[in-house]
């Protein structure tokens, strides 16, 4: 979740940006994405003090939204991925 924790603390200290309609749309994408995996995660976690045999049945879908964010973000630091798109915000 470096994405939504990022975006976060960014809010709280500088708060909400000025963004465009599209780059929102963006940004809420990216959160819920993020908060997907995390909670896939926490039922992994579940199911591995339980020992399981459902352990792995999250690891596709965890990949599959791996792949997803990673074609929104590119893999750039949240910084940097902020910065772009308020840079396209103003372009509107």
């Amino acid at each position: 979740m470096k994405y939504t924790n990022y975006f976060g603390r960014h809010f709280k200290e500088h708060g909400q940006p000025h963004l465009s309609d599209d780059s929102y749309k963006v940004y809420f994408n990216l959160v819920c994405l993020e908060n997907k995996i995390h909670g896939m995660l926490i039922l992994k976690k579940k199911f591995k003090k339980e020992s399981s045999p459902d352990y792995y049945q999250f690891d596709s879908e965890i990949k599959s939204i791996e792949q997803q964010i990673f074609r929104i973000t590119t893999n750039q630091h949240p910084e940097l991925f902020l910065m772009e798109m308020l840079r396209k915000s103003l372009r509107f």
